[in-house]
C-alpha cells in the first residue's frame, strides 16, 4: 500500500491510501525546522482523511514505523524533510524517513545524485549505529544498481567519505559500521 499526503489549494494536508487494506498510524507534524509539533494517530481507510488543523505545518504519516507501506510525502514537507532531516529527534522517525527516500530513489522519483547528496548533508551527523548503518548499506546498493555509470565513482566517493568522518570522529558505535564500508568502496 501507499500513503500518499496532498494539499488542496487551503493548504490543508489529505492523507490517502492506495491499496487494499486499513491502516492505523501515527501522523507527526513539524514546523519549517522540522521540530515536532503534534502527533496522532489516525485511522487511514477507503476515504481520505483531512487534517485540517496541520494545515501549514510539515506532515509526516507513519513517523513511528506502525505498518508497512510506502509513504509519499507532499512537495511542502518534502521540501522540509530534505532541508532538515538530521534535525527530526526521533531515530526511528528519521529512520523511516531515510526509507522514505531510498525507495522514492528505487522508484525514480528522485535521482541517485539527490540521494547522495541527503546523505551528505544529514548523513554525517547521524548518531545513531542502526539508522547510519542501514542508510549506508543502502546508499551503496542503489549506486551500484540505478546510477548511470559515470556518476557511480562519483557518488561512491561520497558514501566512502561519509565513512570516513564516522571512524575519524563517529566513536565506538559508527566506527564499525562506517569501517566495513569503507573496505567495500576501497580502490586499494
Amino acid at each position: 500500500d501507499t500513503l500518499r499526503v496532498t494539499r488542496g489549494a487551503d493548504g490543508v494536508p489529505v492523507l490517502t491510501r492506495e491499496g487494499s487494506r486499513p491502516h492505523r498510524l501515527t501522523v507527526s507534524a513539524y514546523d519549517d525546522a522540522m521540530r515536532l509539533v503534534d502527533s496522532r494517530d489516525v485511522q487511514l481507510g477507503d476515504e481520505p482523511v483531512r487534517l485540517e488543523d496541520l494545515a501549514g505545518r510539515v506532515v509526516v504519516p507513519n513517523s513511528g514505523d506502525e505498518t508497512f507501506a510506502v509513504v509519499r510525502p507532499d512537495e511542502q514537507s518534502w521540501a522540509a524533510i530534505t532541508a532538515g532531516l538530521s534535525s527530526v529527534e526521533s531515530q526511528l522517525t528519521r529512520a523511516m524517513l531515510w526509507w522514505t527516500a531510498v525507495d522514492l530513489c528505487e522508484s525514480q522519483d528522485i535521482g541517485v545524485g539527490e540521494l547522495v547528496d541527503l546523505a551528505d548533508r544529514h548523513l554525517r551527523p547521524e548518531t545513531h549505529p542502526l539508522v547510519f548503518e542501514g542508510v549506508m548499506r543502502a546508499l551503496q546498493s542503489v549506486t551500484r544498481r540505478y546510477a548511470e555509470p559515470a556518476a557511480a565513482a562519483d557518488h561512491l566517493a561520497v558514501v566512502a567519505d561519509i565513512a570516513r568522518g564516522a571512524v575519524a570522529g563517529g566513536g565506538p558505535t559508527l566506527a564499525p559500521g562506517a569501517s566495513r564500508v569503507l573496505a567495500r568502496t576501497s580502490a586499494d
